[in-house]
């Protein structure tokens, strides 16, 4: 093999390594956004029926679009969600979150923006479109 086949060989090899480290990375980061939704989900709707912890990470997914932020941050957000600092979640509510991310489960409601529980009846519900209730939550879209 001369030098130059060796220099071509070696620099393919580097830049598939690279692709296989950016992929890795993205992986990475795909895992956590869902670990994300699976804990929103675990928190806010653990115990609701399906669609209604489908509902919820709709309401997520909607504001990350909206804010063009990530879904961490849209689920870390203060005043937002249930207060929690840390990634928490069951097995059920991740297979949730996978299924909601990977389309294989849809929602009934995909403007939603805002969700309550019953045990609340916030101010802000009279100021927005009322989509419907799923168990002990009721949704509703807004100009978020």
């Amino acid at each position: 093999m001369d030098i130059f086949t060796a220099i071509l060989i070696a620099k393919l090899h580097s830049a598939q390594m690279k692709q296989v480290a950016e992929q890795k990375k993205y992986m990475a980061y795909q895992e956590r956004q869902e670990k994300c939704l699976a804990s929103v989900i675990y928190h806010e709707a653990r115990g609701e029926p399906l669609q209604g912890q489908v509902e919820v990470a709709q309401v997520v997914e909607n504001r990350s679009v909206m804010e063009y932020q990530s879904i961490c941050k849209v689920v870390f957000k203060k005043n937002q969600f249930t207060d929690f600092y840390k990634i928490k979640y069951d097995i059920a509510s991740k297979e949730v979150a996978h299924k909601f991310i990977t389309g294989k489960i849809h929602p009934k409601f995909r403007s939603a923006t805002y969700f309550h529980s019953d045990e609340v009846s916030p101010e802000w519900s009279n100021h927005f479109k009322r989509l419907g209730k799923i168990g002990h939550h009721t949704f509703y879209a807004g100009n978020y």
